[in-house]
């Protein structure tokens, strides 16, 4: 008996190292987008996390001389990720709403989002049409750039990914908290290499003619061959950890420490060259520019150094600067802990113009075609840019989400033109709410759920006139989707919606996780899906009245008794199962059913 358990163990076992990572390839080709076309060939994209994958920050485009708020995007949850935009589309991941949106880089109007698995405070980097960001459920997505859909995801098994991933020469570089820098092939997905630092890698890789850059919890810089792997240099032991992602400029790697030590290393050799010391830690990560280095620090400032490491000027904030500043039109941007966000003079660091936003900014800023974007603690993704005097923008806000029957309120907002402003909302009223309004700020209640867009037109006092839309979700506040019957099909749990209401249900929120529950036997082999919390969610658009609908997660290995929760639109039901190797093998037989009488039995 005890040699058969013994073959059990080291079967499931090595099922489970076999299954630590897997690529997951949508077969749909990627429709890809002209990056070269004639009209905006002469545009400098701000393509992932700090501009480039040397982490310069620098870009050449123009830059706003005011604050002028073009609009604003609301995420629902605090922005740590930092836009790229490409295409005229501005990306950004979700933090803990656990979605990547695509934006409207003019306006601000959401063109489409992916729900991932994880959270998302990871920035995105975009290349040959497609986008590419990790989540803390330790999974890498590759998207289409243009509409969303997903060509392949790479899973890490029981680890995170706080890494934002830099592109060079079809090949895609990222950290895990587990230690490791990967190397993956940017077109299928598969691994090409990996290397085991040993701590967390949170900074973002650099790419520097044919080698690899990062840092991490280990406390040194490394250097790899970008190709092969192959180890180069590895850098003395600095005083703390390294969050802080490298750039790379004259020869030289310019990283930030936890020991409040901005480090500057020889970029072939790993030499150490000089130590900068500044009044706290450094998460922020430098900006070069010509000869100049720019970084932020805990200590509330933000410090310019030459080439030499002599600080030119520091300018004090009133929080800590882990925002990575951004370079253009010698000009500095960055946020800061004390909700503002700065525009300073880049040779002096005099302030410019700043604007307060809802709360501290830790979201870096990227700049692209004389428009400055930015994510706040508040939620919100802002963009500034130039207004002339007789240009007016609105922005209708949004979008907007909320129960049939409660006030929604709206929130306009409005840049350029002469005051005073007239304002007219329209609110796509088909159920009988008012149609229109002429406050800055309306509260109105739908009566029934559905998609509606509303529509906002202000006119200054010169008759110059702006016209904006945003989307307005409603759903239904009743109990009218229910869970029917739960399965276990295709090594996948499965759950069976039906809408038992007699109107049609939208943006129907579901998600399903796992939970350790009683080991039997020995003990529950781990794989990357039983890592407690959310593992599958989704929304599902609409249901009309009497339709069926059925939501499942993805693939399950292992061996124990496992608890999981089932979640639609507050609906929740727990379910108990016995699990060997996945569900299309589970053992529910007459005698397992006597030993755990309430196996397999949803708990409600």
């Amino acid at each position: 008996m005890k040699k058969t358990l013994s073959i059990i163990i080291m079967v499931l076992f090595i099922i489970q190292v076999v299954s630590i990572n897997t690529v997951t390839i949508i077969s749909s080709p990627i429709r890809s987008i002209d990056f070269n076309s004639s009209n905006i060939s002469n545009i400098d994209w701000w393509t992932c996390f700090h501009h480039d994958a040397q982490n310069t920050g620098y870009s050449s485009s123009e830059t706003p001389d005011k604050g002028n708020l073009l609009w604003t995007y609301d995420t629902g949850s605090p922005v740590l990720s930092s836009p790229a935009i490409v295409d005229d589309k501005v990306y950004i991941g979700c933090g803990g709403d656990k979605r990547i949106i695509c934006l409207n880089a003019t306006n601000g109007n959401e063109i489409w989002r992916y729900y991932t698995v994880g959270r998302v405070y990871t920035s995105p980097a975009v290349d040959d049409g497609r986008i590419y960001i990790g989540d803390d459920g330790g999974i890498m997505y590759c998207l289409n750039a243009e509409d969303g859909a997903e060509i392949w995801t790479y899973h890490i098994v029981y680890s995170q990914i706080k890494s934002s991933p830099t592109v060079w020469d079809g090949q895609l570089y990222f950290g895990d908290t587990g230690g490791r820098i990967f190397c993956l092939n940017s077109k299928t997905g598969r691994k090409i290499w990996s290397h085991l630092s040993g701590y967390r890698i949170e900074s973002c890789p650099a790419v520097w003619q044919g080698k690899v850059y990062f840092g991490g919890e280990d406390r040194r810089m490394h250097c790899f061959g970008a190709h092969t792997g192959r180890f180069i240099w590895r850098s003395f032991t600095t005083g703390f950890w390294i969050y802080s992602s490298p750039a790379l400029g004259n020869g030289q790697v310019y990283v930030g420490s936890y020991d409040d030590r901005l480090y500057v290393f020889g970029a072939y050799t790993g030499r150490v060259i000089r130590i900068i010391e500044t009044g706290s830690s450094i998460i922020s990560s430098p900006a070069i520019w010509d000869n100049y280095v720019y970084v932020g620090s805990s200590d509330d400032r933000v410090y310019c150094l030459n080439e030499y490491g002599s600080k030119i000027w520091s300018y004090k904030t009133g929080g800590n600067v882990h925002s990575s500043p951004a370079v253009a039109d010698g000009k500095i941007y960055v946020g800061s802990k004390d909700k503002f966000f700065y525009c300073l003079n880049a040779m002096n660091g005099s302030k410019i113009w700043s604007y307060e936003t809802g709360a501290g900014i830790s979201s870096s800023p990227a700049i692209c075609n004389g428009k400055v974007y930015v994510g706040s603690d508040d939620g919100k993704l802002y963009c500034f840019g130039s207004v002339n005097d007789n240009q007016i923008l609105v922005d209708a806000g949004g979008p907007y989400s909320e129960f049939s029957e409660e006030s929604i309120q709206f929130n306009g907002l409005v840049s350029g033109g002469t005051p005073p402003y007239s304002w007219s909302w329209d609110f796509d009223d088909s159920d009988g709410i008012q149609s229109d309004d002429n406050h800055q700020q309306p509260i109105v209640a739908y009566n029934k759920s559905g998609w509606y867009t509303t529509t906002v037109r202000v006119t200054d006092a010169n008759d110059f006139a702006s016209v904006d839309t945003s989307e307005v979700v409603i759903s239904s506040k009743n109990n009218d989707i229910i869970i029917t019957e739960v399965n276990c099909r295709g090594l996948g749990l499965n759950a069976i919606l039906h809408n038992n209401g007699s109107n049609t249900s939208v943006n129907i929120e579901w998600s399903i996780s796992f939970h350790h529950g009683i080991e039997v036997y020995f003990y529950t082999i781990p794989t990357a899906f039983f890592s407690s919390g959310v593992v599958s969610r989704g929304v599902i658009d609409e249901m009309a009245p009497g339709e069926s609908k059925i939501i499942q997660t993805s693939k399950l290995f292992g061996f124990g008794l496992i608890i999981s929760n089932i979640d639609v639109e507050k609906e929740i039901k727990a379910i108990n199962f016995f699990l060997l190797i996945g569900p299309s093998l589970f053992v529910l037989t007459p005698l397992l059913n006597k030993i755990i009488p309430y196996m397999n039995q949803v708990l409600i």
